[in-house]
């Protein structure tokens, strides 16, 4: 289940403020979306053709690795889309941008 609308912006590093306060129809497991999950949003809205209801970048709970050996690893970086596009980026934290929720079925 997704949010009906965005929420933000807001930095990455506040994000977890926001979601505990966050309650729809009663339901407080919300919580970022993996990049994955963004990204399958994106294709879902571009066969619906409904990319034009979102079009800010969004966060998703996937930040940098920076145990990995990845050269390109960053503790202060975590991933956003652009969903009109799909294109995904790396970004700094302290960075606002918007969210979406969701919650397991």
């Amino acid at each position: 289940m997704w949010t009906k609308s965005e929420l933000g912006p807001s930095n990455w590093n506040d994000i977890n403020d926001i979601i505990l306060k966050y309650n729809v129809r009663n339901f407080k497991d919300w919580r970022l979306p993996t990049i994955e999950e963004l990204t399958r949003f994106h294709i879902y809205l571009k066969n619906s053709n409904q990319l034009n209801i979102y079009s800010n970048d969004y966060w998703s709970s996937s930040d940098i690795d920076w145990n990995s050996n990845d050269a390109t690893s960053d503790k202060f970086k975590a991933w956003y889309i652009v969903l009109k596009s799909g294109i995904k980026e790396k970004e700094d934290k302290k960075i606002c941008k918007f969210l979406i929720l969701v919650r397991n079925f």
